[in-house]
C-alpha cells in the first residue's frame, strides 16, 4: 500500500510568517513615515531659504526689509503692494520670488522685523533631533512701541529661525 504525504503547511507554519511579515511591515512603515518627516522638514527649511532671498534682494533695491506692523507671515508680507516703503521706487518683494512658498501639512511661517536691518524667519520643524537646528539663531525678537510684529523666540527645541545674511 502506498502512502501519500501531503504537502501543505501547518497552522503554527503560517502562523510563524504572518507574524515575520507583520514586524517587517511595521519596520518599513516605521522608516517611511521618519523619511516623510524629514522632507517635510527640508521643505521647511528650504522655503525659508527662498523667502531669505527674496528678502536680500528687496534690501539690496530699498535699502530695508519690508515692515511686519501688518503683515504676520511671509505670505502677506510678499504680496504686499505698496513697494520700498522710502517710495523712491515701486517695488514688490513678489518680484522676488515667483511662488510664495506655503508650509508642508501643517504649520506656518512667521516673518518678524526689528527696525529696518534686522528680521527673523521661523518654521516650526517636526523633528527636534534635527541637525539643522544647530545652525538656527539663538536670537528673540519682540513686540516694540512701534508695533512691530510677533514675538518670535528661536530659543526652542523645534524652531528653526533664520536672520539676515
Amino acid at each position: 500500500m502506498k502512502t501519500t504525504h501531503n504537502r501543505a503547511f501547518t497552522l503554527i507554519e503560517l502562523l510563524v510568517v504572518v507574524a515575520i511579515i507583520a514586524i517587517l511591515t511595521g519596520m518599513i512603515l516605521n522608516n517611511i513615515m521618519g523619511a516623510r518627516v524629514k522632507s517635510r522638514d527640508a521643505r521647511r527649511v528650504s522655503d525659508l531659504g527662498q523667502i531669505q532671498l527674496a528678502l536680500e534682494q528687496y534690501f539690496d533695491r530699498c535699502g530695508q526689509y519690508p515692515d511686519a506692523a501688518h503683515y504676520a507671515t511671509p505670505t502677506e508680507v510678499l504680496s504686499q503692494p505698496d513697494g520700498c516703503p522710502s517710495g523712491a521706487s515701486s517695488v514688490s518683494l513678489s518680484q522676488y520670488i515667483s511662488v510664495i512658498p506655503t508650509p508642508p501639512s501643517s504649520g506656518s511661517y512667521v516673518y518678524s522685523v526689528n527696525g529696518t536691518s534686522d528680521y527673523i524667519l521661523q518654521a516650526t520643524l517636526e523633528q527636534s533631533n534635527n541637525d539643522v537646528l544647530k545652525n538656527s539663531l539663538g536670537m528673540t525678537l519682540q513686540h516694540s512701541s512701534s508695533g512691530y510684529s510677533p514675538y518670535i523666540d528661536c530659543n526652542t527645541t523645534t524652531l528653526y529661525c533664520i536672520g539676515p545674511k
